[in-house]
């Protein structure tokens, strides 16, 4: 496992709602499902 990405999701799980979205909008504006990008 990635010890980065798990230290990184368990720094998120401690930020408030609003920062989680900011950090959405910052990267995915239109809030695109994103799925088909990840699986292919």
């Amino acid at each position: 496992m990635d010890l980065v990405a798990i230290a990184r999701e368990k720094a998120l799980k401690k930020w408030n709602r609003a920062w989680k979205i900011n950090l959405i909008e910052q990267n995915n504006p239109n809030w695109d499902d994103l799925y088909f990008k990840l699986i292919a």
